[in-house]
C-alpha cells in the first residue's frame, strides 16, 4: 500500500517481485495476496488482459481455502471484488462479498481494509449497480457509526464523504459533517485534506459532489467541479471511482 501511494512503478515491481518469489520458492499466505494484486495489475488500461486477470483473482480466493489464509480475505477481497470481479461477474454480486470482508477485516482488527471495503461498498452500491439508496445509507450510517465508537477518526473521515452523498441523493437535509463531527463544514472539511495532502480522500470527495450535481440536474455546478479537478479524473486501475469520473466527466 505505501508503494501504491507513493508511486506506481514500484507498486508494480513488488506484485512482480511477489509472484516469482511464490512461483519460485512456494506458496505462503501472502501468495493469495500477490495473485489478487497480479490479477488487478492485468485489468490496467495498458494491458488489459481481462481473462487472464480474472482467472489470477481466482486462483487468489482458492489459495485462501488451500492455505487457510483466513487472514488475508480482507485483502482478496478488496482487490478482487473491487478490480476484477467485474471483468466477468455481474456488479452486484460483489456487494455480499463485500460486506463478508468487511467482517472479516472489522474482526482482525484490520482498519485499512475494512475502510477500503467500505468505501468500495459505496462506490458500487451508489454508483456502480444502482442498489437502493435507503439501503445503501442504512448500511453505510450503521458501519461508519461502528467505526466512530472504536475511535477510528480517520477511517471516519475517509467514508463521510460517500454518507454525505447518499443522504443528499435520499433527500434528507442532515449535514453529516455536522452530525458527526460537531461544527465541521465540507469546506472545512476540504481545508484539513489539503493541509494534511490527503490527495485521494480529496479526490473521493470532489467525485461524490460531481455525482450528486449530476444527479439532482446542477450540471452548472458539475461543470466548476471539473474545471477545478478535471486532470485529476484520469488513469487508475481502481475500477469504479475511475470508471465513475470519466463517466461523469463526459456528461459535463
Amino acid at each position: 500500500l505505501c508503494s501504491y501511494e507513493t508511486n506506481e512503478f514500484t507498486f508494480f515491481f513488488v506484485i512482480c517481485r511477489m509472484v516469482k518469489l511464490s512461483v519460485r520458492h512456494g506458496l505462503c499466505s501472502i501468495s493469495a495476496v500477490a495473485f489478487s494484486l497480479y490479477g488487478a495489475l492485468l485489468t490496467c488500461p495498458t494491458l488489459s488482459d481481462f481473462d487472464e486477470a480474472y482467472k489470477m483473482g481466482r486462483l487468489a480466493l482458492r489459495a485462501i481455502d488451500r492455505l487457510n489464509a483466513f487472514r488475508m480475505k480482507p485483502n482478496v477481497f478488496l482487490t478482487f471484488y473491487g478490480a476484477i470481479a467485474h471483468c466477468k461477474e455481474p456488479v452486484q454480486a460483489s456487494i455480499p462479498k463485500l460486506l463478508e470482508g468487511y467482517e472479516v477485516a472489522f474482526a482482525l482488527g484490520d482498519m485499512e481494509r475494512v475502510t477500503g471495503i467500505l468505501q468500495l461498498y459505496a462506490a458500487v452500491a451508489v454508483w456502480g449497480c444502482g442498489d437502493k439508496l435507503t439501503k445503501a445509507e442504512e448500511i453505510i450510517r450503521i458501519h461508519f457509526r461502528r467505526m466512530l465508537q472504536h475511535k477510528q477518526d480517520v477511517s471516519c473521515k475517509n467514508i463521510l464523504p460517500h454518507l454525505n452523498q447518499v443522504a443528499n441523493l435520499t433527500g434528507s437535509k442532515e449535514n453529516v459533517y455536522v452530525t458527526y463531527f460537531n461544527t465541521t463544514e465540507e469546506n472545512f472539511f476540504e481545508e484539513e485534506m489539503n493541509r494534511r495532502g490527503a490527495h485521494t480522500r480529496k479526490l473521493i470527495l470532489h467525485t461524490c459532489r460531481m455525482y450528486l450535481a449530476v444527479m439532482c440536474g446542477d450540471m452548472e455546478s458539475a461543470a466548476r467541479e471539473y474545471e477545478r479537478n478535471g486532470a485529476k479524473y484520469q488513469g487508475g486501475i481502481r475500477f469504479f471511482g475511475t470508471t465513475t469520473r470519466v463517466f461523469l466527466a463526459g456528461i459535463v
